[in-house]
């Protein structure tokens, strides 16, 4: 795809970028809650820069073995993530 090359994306390169619905990016643009331009006053852009670091705030970090500390001992095992499914 053209995301490796293109530095600034249109409304429908930027959907597939992030995996983001249309409805769910329009609400976060309409909202001001990621960075986007609209040069023509219509037309919806994105620094693709810009949303590799909206992307990529608010690190979350993982704790010890993933659980909670407020469990309950009995409740308290995890399970590993490539088990999880197995039949």
């Amino acid at each position: 795809m053209l995301f490796c090359i293109k530095k600034t994306l249109n409304f429908k390169e930027a959907c597939l970028y992030m995996g983001l619905s249309r409805s769910q990016l329009y609400k976060l643009a309409k909202n001001g809650h990621i960075p986007h331009y609209r040069p023509s006053g219509k037309l919806l852009y994105f620094n693709k820069q810009e949303l590799d670091e909206w992307l990529c705030r608010n690190q979350v970090e993982e704790t010890e073995k993933n659980c909670p500390k407020e469990m309950p001992d009995s409740m308290n095992e995890c399970v590993e993530p490539d088990k999880q499914f197995a039949s």
